[in-house]
């Protein structure tokens, strides 16, 4: 199963946005799909206030540990700020808003988040793949 298709289930299994992006990306992060559920639980719904969409905070979680996770590596606090920014700025360029609540008022109910995750979790997939490209951080 593609990390498109695994996002696309879990949202159908009824996991939030977060969730179902941390999930899909699980390959790509180290972490097992109890655990990438259990970190995107809060982050749903724009961590339950309709602020920050959930699927770009589950996006951006995948990326600092998909990027920095590894055995004795620390966060590069300038590279990981510029990885966020660059996920914020791409998704909002696309979707015009990065608030849940905006975005939601734009959605058709049948359409409801379905495109945020999926397009939050390419971007997602992509910075992981290129910065893995670039330097020896994230898991092997």
């Amino acid at each position: 199963m593609t990390s498109s298709e695994k996002a696309a289930a879990l949202r159908k299994e009824g996991f939030n946005c977060a969730q179902s992006v941390l999930g899909a990306l699980a390959d790509h992060t180290g972490l097992d799909d109890e655990t990438a559920k259990a970190v995107g639980a809060c982050l749903g719904g724009g961590a339950g206030a309709k602020e920050l969409c959930g699927a770009v905070t589950g996006a951006a979680a995948a990326i600092g540990l998909g990027v920095f996770r590894h055995e004795g590596a620390a966060p590069e606090h300038d590279r990981g700020k510029a990885l966020g920014a660059e996920i914020s700025r791409r998704f909002r360029e696309e979707f015009g808003a990065l608030r849940c609540e905006d975005l939601l008022n734009k959605t058709a109910p049948e359409r409801r988040c379905s495109d945020y995750i999926e397009r939050a979790r390419a971007i997602a997939e992509e910075l992981i793949e290129r910065e893995r490209g670039q330097s020896d951080h994230g898991i092997s």
